[in-house]
């Protein structure tokens, strides 16, 4: 099992590094001015990151729940998931502004 989660890891990377080339690739090739070429650019690549996090969380509960089942790595498992994990970007991009300290960063994550 821990050969199956060692693929999925190689897939994230390659779905990340593969969107960001395609992304990029489009990008340069749209005759779009600046401005949209720019937005479309940001959606390509936030999809690609998205998509390769998707696959890295899945490797991780392959290796909690298949490899080494602990109760600390199960419980673990639950809150990820059942506070949205890595699909909830706003947790990753802002921690100091969910946990309630006032900083100059967390302030720009106010913005949505």
């Amino acid at each position: 099992m821990e050969l199956v989660a060692t693929v999925i890891d190689a897939v994230s990377v390659a779905v990340i590094v593969g969107g960001v080339v395609l992304a990029t690739t489009l990008s340069l090739r749209s005759g779009a001015d600046w401005d949209q070429r720019f937005r479309e650019y940001r959606r390509g690549v936030g999809r690609s990151i998205l998509l390769g996090l998707e696959f890295l969380v899945a490797a991780d509960i392959v290796r909690t729940v298949a490899v080494s089942p602990t109760f600390r790595g199960v419980g673990v498992l639950v809150i990820i998931v059942t506070r949205g994990g890595a699909s909830d970007a706003r947790t990753l991009a802002c921690p100091r502004a969910l946990a309630g300290e006032s900083s100059a960063s967390s302030a720009l994550c106010d913005v949505a």
